[in-house]
């Protein structure tokens, strides 16, 4: 069951791709015909907000039906490219300015196409987590995956103030060093993400547009 105080997600749609050599891993299509960008925000609960954070990702909206769109927002961080910690941000101000409020937020990487194996465990341990706990994360291994998380909206809004002080580039790692946060034991397979060439094959994504066919517009180096 979903906590009824987890009703808002962020997911990060930016990035450089540099070791797909700027392919968008967002765009990588999968064997069911659909980006990696639609399975991350499937795995997002039903009736939650969703803002998609990065550049151009309101040319992405076609990819949803008009009404799956109703629950989409989009919002790019300032200035664009300044790196993930103030992607998060950014998605945090566009749940305020839209109006949304709530207890826990969930946070995951556009590059996560299997992130929906993980949400049972996640949800789960938000929901149990005591109220000195600002966040709960993945981990696989000793490896903390800090885009496939809950964050408290609390501890968004303290994010958001000590970055009003830096100039940009800040590290998801010095984000959360320090702060009051629980580990929720993650397979690997839940956390693959599409970082490299081979993490896409063995995903079984490519690179071609969605719903066209099967036509390709590009691969994998090897194929």
């Amino acid at each position: 069951m979903v906590s009824s105080a987890m009703r808002a997600a962020i997911v990060l749609a930016g990035g450089r791709s540099s070791r797909l050599g700027g392919v968008d891993k967002t765009g990588l299509i999968g064997p069911d015909g659909r980006s990696c960008l639609t399975h991350v925000v499937a795995a997002c609960p039903v009736a939650a907000p969703v803002v998609l954070v990065g550049a151009g990702v309101a040319d992405r909206l076609i990819e949803w039906s008009p009404a799956e769109r109703e629950r989409l927002l989009t919002a790019c961080e300032e200035p664009p490219g300044s790196g993930p910690a103030r992607a998060l941000v950014a998605g945090w101000r566009a749940l305020g300015t839209a109006g949304v409020s709530a207890d826990w937020v969930l946070v995951l990487a556009g590059d996560l196409p299997l992130a929906g194996l993980a949400m049972p465990a996640m949800l789960a341990a938000a929901t149990v987590a005591p109220r000195t706990v600002e966040g709960v994360v993945a981990r696989v291994g000793a490896r903390w995956q800090w885009l496939l998380a809950l964050y408290r909206w609390s501890a968004l809004a303290d994010l958001d103030e000590r970055l009003a002080a830096g100039s940009g580039g800040e590290s998801l790692r010095w984000c959360w060093a320090g702060r009051r946060l629980s580990p929720v034991p993650m397979t690997a397979a839940a956390a693959h993400d599409l970082d490299t060439w081979a993490d896409v094959q063995q995903a079984r994504f490519e690179t071609r547009s969605p719903d066209n066919g099967g036509q390709r517009r590009g691969g994998h180096e090897n194929d």
